[in-house]
């Protein structure tokens, strides 16, 4: 079952595929060497309007896929989904930090991998990335089960 993790983020700083790569690498969480397709080395690589990167973490396992949306239809969307549920939320300082952050997002990361095939190293790897983006862009973190998160991964506001 495909599990997805997005970022809602304000700040229009650009991040290359390069980047992203180097972020998903450190920490020693991969048990064996990725792959990347396309290749962060590549042209692409200092490409900050990338759409999509795959990250190939094991042998055999689905690849977790990174998309970058930046001012397009599907953040749009997503951020149209959320306000259609805060309207009825109770009205709350966290909901109202929330809404304005909605409001003002240019950018979301959407990071989409197989919720069964993940290990507790790669859990650890996406909570890194995750928080470099949020706060390299000014970002909050948003999964269905879990509610949004700011960017040291704190918990604030749940639907």
């Amino acid at each position: 079952m495909s599990y997805t993790i997005r970022i809602f983020c304000r700040a229009e700083t650009p991040v290359t595929l390069s980047e992203l790569a180097e972020a998903a690498t450190e920490g020693g969480f991969l048990d064996q060497e990725p792959r990347f397709d396309p290749d962060p080395e590549s042209v692409e690589g200092d490409n900050p309007e990338w759409r999509s990167l795959l990250l190939i973490w094991s042998t055999g396992k689905q690849p977790i896929v990174f998309h970058n949306h930046f001012r397009d239809d599907a953040l749009r969307e997503q951020i149209q989904q959320l306000m259609f549920i805060l309207e009825v939320s109770r009205k709350t300082n966290p909901r109202q930090r929330l809404v304005d952050h909605l409001q003002q997002s240019v950018r979301m990361f959407q990071i989409e991998m197989s919720r069964e095939e993940m290990t507790e190293s790669m859990w650890a790897l996406l909570d890194a990335v995750e928080a470099r983006l949020a706060k390299k862009c000014d970002g909050i973190v948003f999964t269905k089960d879990e509610g949004f998160f700011d960017q040291d991964l704190k918990h604030f506001y749940k639907l």
